[in-house]
């Protein structure tokens, strides 16, 4: 049984929940390298290179609260590594 990490956030006056496996929460806390960790996001939340390359409104909205949680754990080479795979704007940190 996978265990899971809910966080709460409020992007755009709108409260959102993400879900993260534990093994997303350990490896942005780790030293992991960054690609890494976004490798596990996408296949946590089944995100594909099409999704991160051209996201809906509910996909930036994801990729905005993994954006912050990375940022909050002072991860900034995997925000900086989202950045770099997903169009401008688009994590919004």
């Amino acid at each position: 049984m996978m265990q899971v990490i809910c966080f709460l956030m409020s992007i755009e006056n709108e409260t959102m929940a993400i879900v993260l496996s534990t093994g997303v929460v350990k490896s942005l806390q780790s030293t992991c390298d960054a690609s890494n960790v976004v490798a596990q996001l996408q296949e946590t939340l089944e995100l594909s290179e099409e999704a991160l390359e051209n996201p809906d409104p509910e996909t930036t909205r994801l990729i905005r609260s993994f954006a912050m949680i990375a940022k909050g754990e002072n991860r900034l080479d995997v925000v900086e590594h989202l950045r770099q795979m997903t169009p401008a704007g688009t994590t919004g940190v």
